[in-house]
């Protein structure tokens, strides 16, 4: 319950975000096929931007994490934690194909991988859990969110009509910077094993990691730099001028 509650965090709270914004948006675009593939491509970058370095911090840090915040009796939380970031991370990315089908005029799809994924887990749970325990359950979690992320997106393709390399623009750099900076992270950390309180060194750890993380993602992704740069100047008063939304004095 604890690896499971944490590990989908980022996918609960984006998803329920998402869904009450973008079905609606999806609804109103429904009949513009290139709006629509590029609107859901665009909240799979910027909800990916979130999700991918939560993950991958569960997964390099699990250990730290559970030892230095719930001690060393919560240790079999750890493998399974990793795991189930992967299915988080997936939920979270995962979270607007739903809008498309409903906008799209095929609701009944979700019902079919929701019946596919029952059977599924019908089928391999017993075994699972008697021959690998939270482990082996933790692994069948994951297994199923990656196929039904690739089933899911097969389907979003046939209404928006998209290619495997919109998924691969989409995702790519997050993943790939997430990678890069937790593993400088993790090696960083290396160095800290004389640091006598290890909360220290796994909050110092981390903060390594996102420091990589933000300035590798301002670097690589022009369009996020140029939505900030525009946001900061709509809502930041700049030499006495007035915020969005707010009177002039």
């Amino acid at each position: 319950g604890l690896a499971y509650n944490l590990s989908n965090l980022p996918a609960t709270q984006i998803t329920r975000v998402v869904g009450q914004v973008m079905f609606p948006a999806f609804s109103k675009i429904q009949d513009d096929v290139v709006s629509m593939r590029r609107a859901f491509f665009e909240t799979m970058r910027y909800i990916s931007i979130l999700s991918v370095p939560i993950a991958a911090a569960m997964i390099f840090f699990a250990p730290d994490f559970v030892f230095t915040v719930y001690g060393e009796k919560w240790g079999a939380v750890v493998e399974p934690l990793r795991l189930l970031g992967v299915y988080g991370l997936i939920r979270s990315v995962a979270a607007n194909m739903g809008n498309i089908f409903k906008a799209g005029g095929k609701p009944e799809w979700l019902t079919y991988i929701a019946l596919w994924r029952l059977i599924t887990m019908l089928l391999f749970l017993y075994p699972a859990t008697k021959y690998y325990g939270i482990w082996g359950v933790s692994l069948l979690s994951a297994v199923v969110a990656v196929v039904d992320f690739v089933i899911s997106a097969a389907l979003v393709n046939r209404i928006v009509h998209a290619a495997a390399m919109d998924y691969i623009r989409a995702l790519a750099p997050a993943i790939g910077i997430s990678a890069l900076a937790g593993g400088i992270a993790r090696l960083a950390q290396m160095q800290f094993r004389a640091v006598p309180h290890a909360r220290i060194a796994f909050i110092t750890s981390l903060t390594i990691m996102i420091v990589i993380y933000v300035a590798g993602m301002w670097l690589a992704d022009r369009s996020l730099r140029e939505m900030v740069v525009k946001t900061a100047r709509d809502y930041l008063p700049l030499n006495g001028a007035p915020r969005v939304g707010e009177e002039p004095k």
